[in-house]
């Protein structure tokens, strides 16, 4: 099924009228996010400071989509609209709120040379130029050291990378027992190369989750402190070198323990902060 995000996508190309160089097309959608309220109107893009500005891996990953369906064309550096009934009758599917914002966005910036756009956005929007190659930026700071915790439910991929960068995070540790999941970034291999690639390590330490057996049927609040009252009593006793380990990570540099929830008091992660906080003599931080 098309997402509203990939219409707008094929919607730009079309309202473009020409192929778009890749930078160009995830800056002027990255316009479209900053300068307009499309985000207001329908899930769409989050994006994260990287190797040439801001990215969206969520976006690159539409793009391979839109390719094996047939909708658009890559060619080297290019993207450009297939000629078809399908790519039409996707996009014009779209609000016209939506329609809008990107031929504002098209007016202000779709006619100016793709280095042009560059430095606009650079200057305009300096964090999401903090990592680029093009222009070597002062390292960002990182957070102290403590014992954080950070869930991925309700956040995409680009929006999660980011908010760690800002918070100064340098390296996930992954405390799932299995690192899988539906929601696109978050399988340990994409998550993995995604946070190398923002500069952050990435860590799977699967001892210290749950066996998804014992999380079926937890219904209500009671049903999670039952299971989280046994997960702390058994913890230590039968995973202590792997506590020690989860320990050491956060101890050597900043990182966070990942897993599924927003609620950390939902989520083993907050007892594992507790045991390993008290062990390391770190602060507890819920991000």
């Amino acid at each position: 099924m098309m997402t509203n995000r990939e219409r707008v996508v094929l919607h730009t190309l079309h309202a473009a009228g020409r192929p778009l160089e890749k930078l160009t097309l995830v800056k002027l959608l990255f316009l479209v996010r900053q300068e307009t309220s499309v985000a207001d109107q329908i899930p769409f893009y989050d994006f994260v400071p990287y190797q040439y500005g801001p990215f969206s891996f969520v976006l690159y990953n539409d793009l391979r989509r839109l390719e094996k369906q047939g909708l658009v064309h890559e060619s080297k550096d290019k993207v450009e609209l297939a000629v078809g009934p399908n790519s039409q009758e996707a996009y014009l599917a779209l609000k016209r709120k939506v329609t809008d914002a990107v031929a504002v966005i098209l007016s202000r910036y779709g006619g100016l040379k793709p280095q042009m756009i560059v430095d606009y956005v650079y200057g305009q929007y300096p964090w999401f130029a903090s990592r680029s190659k093009l222009r070597p930026q002062a390292e960002a700071r990182e957070a102290p050291v403590a014992a954080y915790t950070v869930g991925y439910e309700g956040r995409s991929l680009d929006a999660f990378l980011d908010y760690l960068l800002k918070k100064g995070i340098r390296r996930i540790v992954d405390v799932r027992r299995n690192a899988y999941s539906m929601k696109y970034g978050f399988t340990r291999a994409v998550l993995r190369s995604a946070a190398e690639n923002c500069g952050m390590d990435y860590v799977h330490v699967p001892e210290v989750g749950i066996e998804s057996t014992k999380r079926k049927d937890l219904n209500t609040r009671a049903d999670y402190d039952r299971l989280l009252d046994q997960y702390e009593a058994e913890l230590v006793p039968t995973h202590i070198t792997d506590v020690r380990y989860v320990g050491e990570l956060l101890s050597e540099k900043p990182g966070a323990m990942l897993c599924y929830e927003a609620d950390p008091t939902m989520c083993h992660r907050g007892r594992l902060a507790s045991t390993i906080a008290d062990n390391n003599s770190l602060e507890v931080v819920h991000l």
